[in-house]
């Protein structure tokens, strides 16, 4: 199956999922706690994502120093990206982080 159609399947039954789980939960716990769930949640999401998200200033260092490595790789050549120090010398262009 092509990957496009899985995301697209997806993106179609996952809420809809949810929808009849908030339903079901709520037939079973009630719908008032159903609903205190549901804004606990999305406050602890908005704490998550106000706190431990990076800044601005971070992601756009990782797009300037991607977009370095990028403009100095040759034309035709397939990154070999790796972690640490390698003794091997390769035909591939390589970037050490």
């Amino acid at each position: 199956m092509n990957i496009k159609k899985i995301i697209l399947t997806l993106l179609v039954l996952l809420p809809i999922i949810e929808i009849i789980l908030f339903v079901e939960i709520g037939s079973i716990i009630g719908s008032f706690y159903t609903i205190a769930v549901i804004i606990i949640s999305s406050l602890i999401g908005i704490y998550l994502i106000k706190n431990h998200a990076p800044s601005k200033k971070d992601i756009k260092y990782t797009f300037l120093k991607l977009k370095s490595v990028l403009i100095k790789m040759p034309i035709n050549a397939i990154p070999n990206i790796h972690v640490g120090h390698s003794d091997k010398e390769e035909n591939k262009f390589s970037l050490e982080l």
